[in-house]
């Protein structure tokens, strides 16, 4: 149906065919590259990135690459469904660096509405405190308080209610300051 150029010719007007590329459906790319131009492997960066990166992405597993293949998938799936209803083909296109930009949308929309890279942030969120992994006496762990609710629960839990009336700590805009 097409050759490796990347040229084709549809033989037949209901077919659909996918593409994928570095950026887009030109070039090629390995997975670790894709990472550093969508930033994706400087996001957990910081002080004590390392041992938080190990906590993280220790298992060495193709993130971008899977994540290509899964947005892939869901593009020839959308395709077939339209080919189903409509009886037209078309080209299903994504790129190692969409996927890239999938893992890093936090940071991506934060530079996109504000001009500004929030920078690396090690394993925290950008939006919430607290909602990162911790190293303890013990090993890591990982705290989500994602709301105020969670916050007061995980301040019982650890036994310093206390620290709920503190200002430094009593919201969330607070929480992400301090």
């Amino acid at each position: 149906m097409f050759a490796d150029d990347g040229s084709f010719s549809v033989v037949d007007a209901d077919r659909f065919y996918q593409v994928a590329g570095s950026l887009g459906d030109k070039g090629r790319a390995i997975e670790i590259l894709s990472e550093a131009v969508t930033a994706e492997n400087c996001e957990s960066g910081g002080p004590g990135c390392v041992d938080e990166l190990v906590v993280l992405r220790g298992n060495g597993a193709p993130l971008t690459d899977i994540t290509a293949g899964i947005l892939g998938a869901l593009g020839a799936v959308s395709a077939l469904v339209q080919r189903n209803a409509s009886g037209q083909g078309q080209k299903v296109d994504t790129s190692l660096f969409e996927a890239g930009i999938v893992h890093t949308y936090w940071q991506s929309a934060i530079c996109m509405a504000t001009g500004v890279s929030p920078g690396p942030m090690g394993s925290a969120h950008p939006l919430n405190a607290p909602y990162q992994t911790f190293r303890t006496r013990d090993g890591w762990i990982n705290v989500g308080a994602a709301n105020q609710r969670n916050w007061e629960r995980l301040l019982e839990v650890l036994g310093v209610p206390e620290m709920g009336s503190d200002p430094r700590f009593e919201d969330n805009h607070g929480r992400m300051d301090n």
